[in-house]
């Protein structure tokens, strides 16, 4: 049978020594508080912890001194030439940053493929009723359209192109943009989509300004026109493969996800490919977050292009998309990045656009 008396009796004499220790320190540090400090009193557990808490708050300033110190070297010039390797690599002519053998092939194939569709930038000089204004307001009311319904972003930057394309093409009027751009989200959307709105519908959403039968027979010309091609590489087929292969945190994704989706709106996007965009953009998402990082950013800081020359045009002309969303008349698209769910990046940006020099 166990002597349970015995061990009772140990756990007692344990907890009364734990309790008299507490107690005693306590009196010392009262001690010393009554005495003052020229009276020698011996302090050794309160002098470990003072010791403690002085190594502690030691190692705390040198974080916030190498943070400054990081702060001030990189105001002026932020360069993230690492990023940008890792970026080429992923989307050059050499694909050894990938595991596995299928999308090796499927990286080359879309890089191969994606000037295919792409469209001459010049094209609405040809046209003589519309202007690149009329197709910034039909693309912005697309990103509504594009909300309401719950379609993929791969459907709106599907429907954008087969909108330019077409109007490369064929002179359009201008009360026929609109059945133009309704219409090119209807065939995006029923190559993309799972669930298709009915015809219907979309008729609804145009404010009935157009019938079923003036669709369908708009839908016929313009497939006819972009001869049924649909199997276009597009910016977030590619992005997607960005979010696998680099270690990238949610606010560098939705960064360049509203960074890529504001240039839709500019006729100027179609001069760069869909990969060039993506880059571009991602290193600007990198910059942009790099900078909300710091806890006391600096007046201006100027971003270095000598590590990526190839870019720097397309890196400007994003830029230069996002800070004009600011105070934009058409905000469909920053309303959509202004949403918790995105992380409020558009937000972001505009706080941040004025610490950026290009």
């Amino acid at each position: 049978m166990i002597n349970t008396d015995y061990d009772n009796k140990d756990k007692y004499n344990m907890l009364s020594d734990t309790i008299y220790e507490k107690i005693h320190s306590a009196e010392e540090i009262y001690n010393l508080t009554k005495n003052g400090p020229d009276e020698k009193i011996n302090m050794s557990k309160s002098q470990k912890s003072d010791e403690r808490y002085k190594e502690k708050s030691e190692k705390s300033e040198e974080k916030s001194e190498e943070r400054n110190k990081e702060e001030s070297e990189n105001n002026g010039e932020i360069d993230i030439l690492e990023n940008y390797e890792t970026i080429r690599e992923l989307f050059g002519l050499r694909f050894e940053s990938y595991n596995d053998k299928l999308d090796e092939d499927m990286i080359k194939y879309y890089v191969i493929n994606e000037k295919k569709y792409m469209v001459n930038v010049e094209y609405m000089e040809k046209q003589s009723d519309i202007n690149v204004t009329m197709r910034k307001i039909l693309v912005d009311w697309l990103v509504d359209v594009a909300s309401k319904f719950k379609f993929k972003t791969r459907t709106l930057y599907l429907s954008v192109n087969i909108i330019d394309r077409f109007l490369s093409k064929k002179n359009v009027a201008r009360g026929k943009l609109q059945l133009v751009g309704i219409c090119g989200i209807m065939i995006a959307a029923k190559y993309e989509e799972i669930y298709i709105p009915n015809v219907s519908e979309f008729v609804i959403i145009s404010a009935n300004a157009y019938t079923i039968d003036e669709l369908l027979r708009m839908e016929r010309v313009m497939l006819n026109v972009i001869d049924f091609n649909m199997g276009v590489i597009t910016i977030p087929i590619l992005l997607s493969c960005y979010n696998k292969y680099m270690d990238l945190n949610t606010n560098v994704k939705f960064l360049s996800e509203y960074i890529c989706e504001v240039s839709i709106l500019e006729l100027d996007y179609v001069k760069y490919t869909p990969s060039t965009i993506i880059k571009s953009s991602l290193i600007l998402s990198i910059i942009i977050d790099k900078i909300s990082s710091y806890t006391s950013p600096q007046n201006k800081y100027k971003l270095n292009f000598t590590n990526y020359n190839d870019l720097s045009d397309c890196i400007t002309f994003l830029y230069t998309c996002a800070i004009s969303q600011t105070n934009a008349k058409l905000t469909a698209i920053r309303k959509k990045y202004c949403s918790f769910r995105r992380n409020e990046v558009a937000k972001l940006v505009a706080k941040i656009s004025k610490l950026i020099e290009i």
